[in-house]
């Protein structure tokens, strides 16, 4: 199963943003069932962040786990499964065949069939499009492979042209003196015995020759290790920059978007407050929509979402003139949403003339007035349109505090 680690610092990719310092102090005083909607702010949060979010997403595999996950070959990752910006040119590498000639050999007056892995692929193998090449630490100290279970020509080439490989590793028994190349496939991992030849081995007895076999599978294994460390370091080193440059490019970019978005409220949130707040609000929209103040932005998308289209149609050849009053006392309006419930439609209509507003009203039509004062408080009417020229609305300022869309829906019988 494939491994990718750097998933989690995808996840926690603004990370950077919580661990602001801010000489403000502010208490986030909402819940899952208080949650209000302060601004479009989150509305706005994935476009100006997700940009980000792919452009420094990273792959943090670490070299033994690349190994062990047929999603790679050797430390690259398969075109297939290319996932992020920094895997630029992963998909130029493929499985191969072995790239190695056949050749025969004598062992002690014994004949045997072997892969020669410092020689590349003979003629026998011309028409193959891609081949793996075994790396140099693999080749210096095991350059000649006898594998007992292979031993003609027709069978090392069977074997060549049957298997694709990705990666290999060598593994060695010293109990047993025997060795086992493990090839990577495109599903699966794949063992063969063998046994690696060297010219010395015809004057050496067999305990020489077992003393040779772990000497050179330790310089094998030290190399091995050097080249996993090498690439487990650079890898810290990579990740550590991508991730400066991601903080220094998300708090210049938070910075901007705080001030062209956010409300007053939402400025004085530390990073870490404003995305709890946010989470709490994408939770569950619907209450955070109903528990907020009825703005216009806000109340027209609660509009649309009830199945309520906008029209114009009431301002259009006006027949009736709607006269505002509030707690006996002058107000002056700021603007006014009016909700046909019959028809299902709504417009927004700014102040009239001294709270006069003329209208095309449709007689015996149920509508909801939401009206809004210039110093912030609104006022909930729903009314039957009557034959009157003159239709009254009548209302009690209610603070803004106070009000919300949820109030206005019950209200209005939406």
């Amino acid at each position: 199963m494939r491994t990718i680690i750097g998933i989690l610092f995808i996840l926690i990719f603004l990370s950077p943003l919580r661990a602001q310092d801010t000489t403000q102090h502010y208490t986030l005083k909402f819940t899952n069932s208080n949650i209000k909607i302060l601004s479009d702010a989150y509305l706005h949060y994935g476009s100006n962040f997700n940009d980000i979010l792919f452009a420094f997403q990273y792959d943090s595999t670490l070299f033994n786990e690349r190994y062990n996950d047929t999603c790679y070959i050797q430390t690259t990752l398969r075109k297939e499964f290319y996932r992020t910006a920094n895997d630029t040119g992963y998909y130029e590498s493929n499985f191969g065949h072995p790239s190695a000639s056949i050749r025969k050999i004598n062992v002690k007056e014994k004949k045997f069939w072997a892969l020669d892995l410092t020689n590349l692929h003979d003629g026998y193998f011309k028409n193959y499009k891609d081949m793996y090449g075994f790396d140099l630490d693999t080749r210096d100290e095991f350059s000649l492979l006898v594998f007992p279970s292979m031993q003609s020509k027709k069978l090392l080439k069977n074997w060549v042209k049957e298997h694709e490989m990705g990666d290999h590793r060598i593994y060695y028994n010293s109990k047993t003196n025997k060795f086992e190349l493990e090839i990577k496939t495109k599903n699966d991992f794949k063992r063969f015995t063998f046994f690696p030849y060297y010219k010395e081995m015809e004057k050496m007895t067999e305990p020489e020759i077992a003393d040779l076999y772990y000497l050179k599978f330790k310089n094998y294994a030290k190399k091995l290790y050097k080249r996993e460390n090498k690439f487990n370091k650079n890898l810290v080193k990579k990740i550590a920059k991508i991730q400066r440059d991601r903080e220094k490019l998300l708090r210049n970019k938070w910075e901007v978007f705080k001030g062209l978005y956010m409300s007053e409220e939402e400025k004085k949130m530390t990073p870490d407050q404003w995305l709890d707040y946010y989470n709490l609000v994408v939770q569950d929209e619907f209450k955070a929509v109903m528990n907020s103040e009825p703005k216009k932005g806000l109340i027209d998308r609660y509009l649309r979402e009830i199945g309520d289209r906008m029209s114009k149609m009431d301002l259009a050849d006006p027949n009736r003139m709607v006269h505002v009053k509030a707690n006996d006392k002058l107000i002056l309006i700021d603007h006014m949403v009016m909700v046909n419930t019959t028809q299902m439609y709504f417009c927004t209509v700014q102040n009239g003339s001294q709270n006069h507003f003329r209208l095309n009203l449709n007689t015996g039509d149920e509508y909801a007035f939401l009206i809004k004062t210039v110093h912030g408080e609104y006022g909930i009417v729903s009314k039957t349109i009557d034959t009157e020229e003159v239709q009254v609305l009548e209302f009690k300022l209610i603070p803004e505090d106070l009000v919300s869309i949820g109030m206005f829906s019950k209200k209005a019988g939406l």
